[in-house]
């Protein structure tokens, strides 16, 4: 079977030269877009990409996911979000999106758990990136005290 995961040399970034493709909610300190998970699909064309919106302390951290698509890498439709709600976490911290070797998306969502203040992470899996959107965060990692 051929590896899904390919290695090679990056190089050096100039953000200076960047393309900003999501912008942050909002201007100054603490606002800002990150958390990033990239991926392309050959069989497809597209680019999926997971990010966060951040938001100061003040105004309540992490509090918006999405994964959006793009065929060029520069211009990207959002085809799933979710909130801290969802996660009935007071943050959303980063994320890995992937796909499975059976096929499905897989997104694990790092969070608060407010059960238990620490950090967890959820899985969420679906048919397409998209299909995330029917699934349900389900406990995967959790730290500490059980």
């Amino acid at each position: 079977m051929e590896s899904l995961k390919q290695f090679g040399v990056m190089p050096l970034f100039d953000p200076e030269e960047g393309t900003t493709v999501i912008e942050p909610p909002g201007a100054g300190a603490g606002y800002w877009v990150g958390g990033c998970s990239a991926n392309f699909g050959p069989e497809g064309g597209m680019f999926h990409l997971y990010y966060r919106t951040r938001k100061p302390i003040s105004e309540g951290r992490g509090g918006l996911c999405s994964v959006v698509r793009s065929a060029d890498g520069v211009n990207f439709e959002t085809v799933w979000c979710s909130t801290k709600k969802h996660f009935n976490s007071e943050s959303i911290e980063s994320a890995s999106l992937l796909k499975s070797l059976e096929g499905k998306f897989r997104l694990y969502v790092s969070y608060v758990n407010q059960s238990s203040r620490k950090w967890d992470i959820a899985l969420l899996e679906g048919d397409s990136p998209w299909g995330l959107r029917s699934g349900t965060a389900a406990g995967c990692v959790e730290r500490g005290g059980r």
